[in-house]
C-alpha cells in the first residue's frame, strides 16, 4: 500500500490472524508504494539516473581521460626538452627543473589562455593555448617559455622601483624569447616539424638566431 512503512510486520504488531494455522509464525512484508520504493533506493537499490546527471558523469569522465592523456604527453614534451642541447645548458637545467615541478603540481594546462594568446604564465599555473593541443612543436616551445619566466622570477625579486621592475620584465622577455628560439631551431632540424609562422617571423628579425 502507498506510504506503508517497509519491513517485516509480526503477530505482536497486528495480532493472531496473520498467523497460519499449522505454523508456528509467520512474517510479511508491506505492499510495494512509494515509501518502500524511496527506501530500497537508499538500502542499495540502483534509482534511474536522469539525462542531466548522467551527461554530467559522461563529461566528468571524459575530461578525466583528457587530463590524463595530457599529463602524460606534457611529461614527454619536457622530458625531449630535457634531452636536448638546450635542456642540458645552464639555462636549460633551470627551465627543465620549473616545468617537472609544475607538471608534480598539476599545474600545466590547456585552455584557458588570456585573450587567446600563445600560452601565458600568472605566477601559479602555465596555460597552453587549447589548439595546440596534440601539436608537439608549439607546446614544447611554449613550455620552454612560459618555464624561462618561472625559472627567472625564481632567481630575480621583483624590482619595487618602476622603472627597474619595467627593465626586469623586459630582460625577462628577452630571455624567454631566446630559449624558446633555441628550442626551436633544435626541433627543426633535428625533428622535422612544420614550421611555426610566428616564430619564424621572430626568427627573421633576428637575422636567423635563436639570440636576441
Amino acid at each position: 500500500m502507498g506510504g506503508s512503512k517497509h519491513g517485516v510486520i509480526c503477530k505482536t504488531r497486528v495480532g493472531s490472524k496473520w498467523i497460519d494455522g499449522g505454523t508456528l509464525c509467520r512474517t510479511r512484508s508491506s505492499a510495494p508504494g512509494p515509501l518502500g520504493m524511496m527506501l530500497s533506493m537508499v538500502m542499495g537499490g540502483t534509482p534511474v539516473e536522469d539525462e542531466a546527471t548522467r551527461k554530467k558523469r559522461e563529461d566528468d569522465k571524459e575530461a578525466a581521460r583528457q587530463r590524463a592523456e595530457d599529463e602524460t604527453l606534457l611529461k614527454w614534451n619536457v622530458e625531449l626538452i630535457a634531452s636536448s642541447p638546450f635542456g642540458k645548458s645552464a639555462e636549460g637545467v633551470k627551465v627543465v627543473r620549473a616545468l617537472r615541478a609544475y607538471l608534480g603540481k598539476r599545474q600545466v594546462l590547456y585552455g584557458g589562455t588570456l585573450e587567446d594568446s600563445r600560452a601565458d604564465w600568472d605566477s601559479e599555473t602555465i596555460r597552453l593555448n587549447d589548439n595546440y593541443r596534440g601539436k608537439g612543436l608549439q607546446t614544447i616551445v611554449e613550455l620552454v617559455h612560459e618555464g624561462s619566466h618561472v625559472a627567472w622570477r625564481g632567481g630575480h625579486l621583483k624590482p619595487k622601483d618602476p622603472e627597474a621592475a619595467r627593465l626586469d620584465d623586459e630582460a625577462d622577455e628577452t630571455l624567454a624569447r631566446k630559449n624558446q628560439l633555441a628550442i626551436y631551431t633544435w626541433l627543426r632540424a633535428n625533428k622535422g616539424w612544420l614550421e611555426d609562422e610566428g616564430l619564424e617571423r621572430r626568427l627573421q628579425r633576428t637575422g636567423g638566431h635563436s639570440g636576441g
